[in-house]
C-alpha cells in the first residue's frame, strides 16, 4: 500500500512541477520577447557597423552618362539599405537554428522526462519571441528604409535649390554664357568640364543624381558643381558640337559686355580697338580701373601692338572675317565685368551672307560705329588734292557708311526678331581718323543749327558736321532706329602715319566706349571709389581637385538609425509598462497650474471612470484580473502605488449591472478616472 501511495506522490509532485513550469513560463515570455527583440536589434546594428561604416558597403560603380559616380542617395543608398537587411536577415537565421538546435536537446538527452517539459516551455517562449522579433527586424528595416528616403528627398530638394538660386544670382547680376570663339557665338546653357585629374568629358557638371555641391569622377576627384565652388576653375569647352574650342576661366562668374565694333575696310577697328586698349592700360597704371585680359593670346596681342604704338608702327589690320571674341576683365569701383569686343574684318561689312552669322548681334549691349570720313563723297570732294598725295597714309574706307549701317542694322533686325528689340541699346557714331587734314577742328568749330532733342548737346557739332557733308539720310537711319545715340570724332594714332618712329598719341578713343558701357555701371572715368590694386603677374595655378575621401554617407544614415530607433524602443518600452507617453502628463502639468486643485488630497476622493477598465489585483497591468469597472461608475480612491500612477479603489456604484464574479476593489490606472 505505501507503494501505491509514493507512485502517486511521485506523480503529484511530477504534475506539479509541470504545471509550475508552465506558470513560470506565462512570465517568461515577455523576457523571450526582449531577448530576441535585443538580439534582432544587435544583428541589425553589427551589421550596419560592418557594412556601413567600418567597411565601404555596397561597390559603387560609375554608371549612367556622365563618368561619375551617383550620388549616394541616388543609388548607393539603396544597394546598402539591401545589403544590410539581407545580412543581418543572415545572421538572424543562424540564430533561429542555434535556438531550435538547443531547443531539441531537450527532447533527446537522457533525462528526457524531466526536460520535455523544458522543452515545450521553452519552444513557446522562443515561438512568442520569435514574432516579436520577426516584427523588430521589420520595423528595424522601415525605419532604414525611410530614413533613406527621407534623406533622399533632402538630397533631391537640395540640389534643386542649388540649381535655383544659381539660376537667380546669374540672372540678377545678368550673367550669361556666350562662346566667345569665331563662328560660334551662340548662347551656352552650360559648358562641358573635363575633369583636370584624367581627362574625363562631363557633359552636366551641375547639381543633380551625380552629386549636390560636388561630383566624384570616375577617378574619384572631386568636382564643384557650382560656380560658387569655383566650377569655373575647371578646363571647359563651348558644348557646340561643331565648336568644342576652350573657354575661359573669368566665363560665368562676372557680367559680361558684348560690344561689336562695326566699320567698312580700313576704317581703322583694330587700331581703334587697340588705341582704347592702350587708354585702359593707362588707367590701371594710375590705379583708376582695373584691367585683365583673361585670355594670353589677347595679352600678347596687346603687347605687340602697344609695343607699335610706342613705335609709331601701324597695327596689323583685322585678317579673318570672324575673329574670337576680343576678351578684356574691368574692374571699376566695385564692378567686375567681362568685356567681348568683337573685331571682325571690314570686308565682313560688304557680304550680308556672312555677317548673319554672327549671332552676337542677338545680345549685343551697345555698338560702336566707325565711320571713315574719307569714305563719304563730300569730304573726297573737299579734300581731293591732299588725298591724291597721302592716300597711302590715309587710306580710305572704300566703302560707303550708308552701305556698311544698312548690312548690320538688317542683321541686327534678323536676330532680334522684332524692329523694336535693339532700339534701346545705346549706339555710338566715331568719326574716326579726326587728325588728318585738320577734321578735327573743322568738326569743333561746325555751327550746329538744328539740335535734335535725342542727341546729347556735345555731340551736336559731329551730327551737323555730318550733316553738312551730305550725311543727313544717315544721320535720320540711326536716329529713328536707336534711342541712344552719340556722335564723337577721335584720332586713334593721333597723327597720320610716316617713316617716323616717335610714339601713337591716340585722342578721344576712350569717350566712345565709355558712354558705350556707362548704362552698365562700367564707368571709365571718375572713379573717386580709391585706388584698384594692379592684377598679379603671376599665372594662376591649375585647379587641383582633391582626390579620394569618402564616396558614401553610410555612417550619417547609420547614426540617424539609432538615434530613431532608441526614442522607437524607448516609447514601446514605456507604452508597455503602462507608463503614459502624453496624456497623463499633460493632465499632471495641467494639475499643476491649478494650485486650489492640487492642494487638494487625492485619497478618499471621488472619481469616475471614463471606460470600462479592469480591476486588477497588483499595481501593474500584468496582475491578475479581480474585477471591471464599467463605464461610468462611481469609484472612491483608497490607496495610490508608489509610482503615484495606480489607483487601489472601490466601486461605489456600477456604470451598469456586474457580473456575479466580479469584484468591488481592485487596482486601475489613474488615466482612466476622473476625479471630482
Amino acid at each position: 500500500m505505501h507503494w501505491i501511495i509514493i507512485i502517486l506522490l511521485v506523480i503529484c509532485l511530477y504534475i506539479a512541477y509541470i504545471y509550475l513550469l508552465f506558470v513560470v513560463s506565462a512570465y517568461l515570455f515577455p523576457v523571450g520577447c526582449v531577448v530576441l527583440i535585443c538580439a534582432v536589434l544587435f544583428n541589425y546594428l553589427t551589421t550596419m557597423w560592418r557594412e556601413m561604416i567600418v567597411g565601404q558597403g555596397w561597390t559603387d560603380t560609375p554608371v549612367g552618362p556622365e563618368p561619375a559616380f551617383k550620388q549616394y542617395y541616388f543609388r548607393k543608398a539603396y544597394k546598402d539599405y539591401l545589403q544590410v537587411v539581407e545580412q543581418s536577415w543572415t545572421s538572424n537565421s543562424k540564430l533561429g537554428l542555434w535556438v531550435i538546435d538547443k531547443g531539441k536537446k531537450l527532447f533527446t538527452n537522457k533525462g528526457v522526462l524531466f526536460t520535455w517539459p523544458l522543452g515545450i516551455a521553452f519552444f513557446a517562449v522562443m515561438a512568442v519571441g520569435a514574432v516579436a522579433g520577426a516584427l523588430a527586424y521589420v520595423v528595424f528595416g522601415l525605419v532604414h528604409l525611410v530614413l533613406v528616403l527621407l534623406c533622399g528627398a533632402v538630397a533631391i530638394s537640395l540640389a534643386g535649390l542649388a540649381r535655383l538660386a544659381e539660376y537667380v544670382s546669374m540672372t540678377w547680376r545678368r550673367i550669361f554664357l556666350v562662346c566667345p570663339h569665331a563662328n560660334c557665338y551662340r548662347p551656352i546653357v552650360l559648358p562641358t568640364y573635363v575633369c583636370p585629374n584624367c581627362g574625363a568629358t562631363h557633359l552636366r557638371l551641375v547639381p543633380g543624381s551625380y552629386g549636390i555641391f560636388r561630383r566624384i569622377c570616375k577617378c574619384t576627384a572631386r568636382l564643384p558643381t557650382l560656380f560658387l565652388f569655383g566650377r569655373n576653375n575647371l578646363p571647359s569647352f563651348c558644348p557646340h558640337s561643331d565648336c568644342g574650342r576652350p573657354l575661359n576661366s573669368s566665363w560665368g562668374v562676372i557680367r559680361n559686355l558684348h560690344v561689336p565694333i562695326v566699320g567698312g575696310p580700313a576704317s581703322g577697328k583694330t587700331s581703334f580697338m587697340m588705341a582704347s586698349m592702350c587708354e585702359l592700360h593707362d588707367l590701371s597704371a594710375k590705379g583708376e580701373i582695373g584691367l585683365e585680359f583673361p585670355e594670353k593670346k589677347h595679352e600678347t596681342l596687346f603687347e605687340r601692338c602697344r609695343q607699335d604704338f610706342l613705335q609709331g608702327t601701324l597695327v596689323a589690320k583685322t585678317a579673318e572675317q570672324s575673329p574670337d571674341a576680343f576678351l578684356v576683365k574691368l574692374e571699376t569701383g566695385d564692378r567686375k565685368s567681362l568685356l567681348y569686343i568683337y573685331d571682325a574684318a571690314g570686308e565682313l561689312y560688304q557680304q550680308s551672307d556672312v555677317l548673319a552669322r554672327h549671332e552676337y548681334y542677338g545680345y549685343t549691349h551697345g555698338v560702336v560705329f566707325l565711320l571713315d570720313p574719307f569714305s563719304l563723297p563730300q569730304v573726297q570732294v573737299n579734300y581731293a588734292a591732299l588725298l591724291k598725295s597721302t592716300a597711302d597714309r590715309v587710306k580710305p574706307c572704300a566703302e560707303m557708311a550708308q552701305d556698311v549701317y544698312d548690312r548690320m542694322i538688317g542683321t541686327l533686325r534678323s536676330f532680334s526678331n522684332s524692329d523694336g528689340a535693339f532700339k534701346s541699346i545705346p549706339f555710338a557714331v566715331v568719326v574716326t581718323k579726326a587728325d588728318a587734314f585738320g577734321i578735327a577742328k573743322n568738326i569743333e568749330v561746325t555751327a550746329v543749327n538744328d539740335i535734335n532733342s535725342r542727341v546729347e548737346p556735345e555731340s551736336g557739332a559731329v551730327r551737323q558736321w555730318l550733316i553738312n557733308n551730305g550725311e543727313s539720310n544717315l544721320v535720320r537711319c540711326i536716329e529713328n532706329d536707336f534711342k541712344k545715340v552719340h556722335y564723337f570724332h577721335c584720332s586713334s594714332l593721333g597723327r597720320l602715319p610716316d617713316s617716323s618712329s616717335s610714339p601713337f598719341d591716340p585722342q578721344g578713343v576712350l569717350d566712345p566706349l565709355g558712354w558705350v558701357l556707362k548704362p552698365y555701371d562700367v564707368r571709365l572715368e571718375d572713379n573717386a571709389q580709391g585706388l584698384i590694386a594692379p592684377p598679379s603677374k603671376n599665372s594662376q595655378p591649375a585647379y587641383v581637385p582633391k582626390i579620394g575621401g569618402h564616396l558614401y554617407d553610410g555612417a550619417l544614415i547609420s547614426v540617424l538609425w539609432m538615434v530613431a530607433t532608441v526614442s522607437l524602443l524607448i516609447t514601446a518600452g514605456m507604452w508597455a509598462t503602462g507608463y503614459p507617453v502624453s496624456g497623463p502628463s499633460l493632465e499632471r502639468s495641467s494639475s499643476a497650474s491649478s494650485p486650489s486643485r492640487q492642494a487638494l488630497p487625492i485619497v478618499g476622493r471621488m472619481a469616475s471612470t471614463t471606460t470600462d477598465v479592469n480591476l486588477r489585483s497588483e499595481a501593474n497591468k500584468f496582475s491578475i484580473k479581480v474585477g471591471l469597472a464599467e463605464r461610468g461608475s462611481r469609484v472612491r480612491v483608497l490607496n495610490i502605488a508608489s509610482d503615484q500612477i495606480w489607483y487601489e479603489v472601490e466601486v461605489i456604484q456600477h456604470g451598469r449591472p456586474k457580473t456575479a464574479l466580479s469584484a468591488d476593489r481592485g487596482w486601475l490606472h489613474s488615466s482612466y478616472l476622473t476625479l471630482d
